[in-house]
């Protein structure tokens, strides 16, 4: 069975990452940069694919050989993963040290907590696996100004002469185009509220599968069934703070952090029908509005 993509964690040395899963498999890693071919990439499929899995001998693969405990250390990205086993428990320790012009290193360290543990380390790379091709949604620009701007809802829309939303509107006094206490700020926050959400977390914009489209087109080329975008939904959290209403703010931030794997980390979408993370992962536009809004929410935000 497939790794869920929320059980990973991530290292990383800022020029490139890994992806370790919970049952000690590196499944993800191109070298010698972000934009590089695959070395491990049995995230797209098994072990054939490539990958460096490093556990104790006396478990298997998948969700049973999982780790009973992971963290970071401190505030580094070294991971620690330990496994209770009938002979033993047993830590590993996942990292890679900064470079600058060096060779790129991977480094697993286990040591034994109690007992006596047998490990087993398989290593399987598959070289110029493939190249990280970028994909780009196409969106309409944001309109600004009047012709941007439903006064009969007392909201900014996506585009010129559209009715449409588009969660990039929660952006308007965060950027400084209005100031918070401008109505049409907070009539904004309410229609993005009403319209492309869901279950109280926002959508990115309305889709054709949605509740807030009645089967219409999005325009984007997409098909319709994406989640809501979790960075959207931190917008939103930030807005509240903005305007005045700190305590929804507050709530809706602690639902999101409640979406966090077991080591903090957050994918692009949340998928709401099956309570899962999707998309991209892990995604850094979800962190970094994260941060945001908790110094908004937080403090004064300045």
């Amino acid at each position: 069975m497939a790794t869920l993509i929320e059980d990973y964690a991530l290292i990383g040395d800022m020029q490139t990452a890994a992806l370790v899963a919970r049952d000690g498999s590196v499944d993800w890693l191109c070298l010698p940069r972000f934009d590089s071919p695959a070395v491990f990439a049995g995230l797209l499929g098994g072990d054939e694919h490539g990958c460096w899995r490093l556990a104790p001998a006396a478990v298997g693969a998948g969700a049973a050989s999982a780790a009973a405990r992971r963290r970071y250390r401190g505030d580094s990205l070294v991971l620690e993963s330990e496994w209770d086993t009938p002979e033993g428990t047993v830590r590993v320790l996942d990292l890679m040290p900064p470079r600058q012009d060096a060779a790129p290193v991977l480094v697993r360290i286990v040591e034994g907590v109690r007992g006596r543990v047998t490990m087993r380390s398989a290593l399987r790379p598959r070289f110029s696996y493939g190249r990280v091709v970028p994909w780009v949604r196409r969106v309409d620009p944001d309109g600004t100004g009047t012709p941007g701007y439903d006064a009969d809802r007392n909201t900014f829309t996506r585009s010129y002469g559209s009715r449409e939303l588009d969660a990039s509107l929660l952006l308007i006094p965060q950027v400084g185009f209005l100031p918070p206490g401008d109505p049409r700020v907070a009539g904004t926050v309410e229609a993005v509220r009403r319209e492309p959400c869901e279950d109280g977390f926002v959508r990115r914009y309305p889709l054709a599968d949605g509740p807030d489209r009645g089967g219409g087109a999005s325009g984007d080329g997409l098909p319709g069934g994406e989640g809501v975008f979790l960075a959207c939904s931190f917008w939103l959290a930030h807005d509240l703070a903005l305007i005045g209403r700190r305590a929804e703010g507050r709530r809706l931030f602690e639902r999101l952090l409640e979406l966090r794997n077991d080591v903090g980390l957050l994918a692009e979408e949340w998928d709401t029908r099956r309570g899962r993370l999707v998309g991209n992962f892990p995604q850094a536009f979800s962190h970094v509005p994260l941060i945001d809004a908790a110094l908004r929410l937080g403090g004064d935000g300045a």
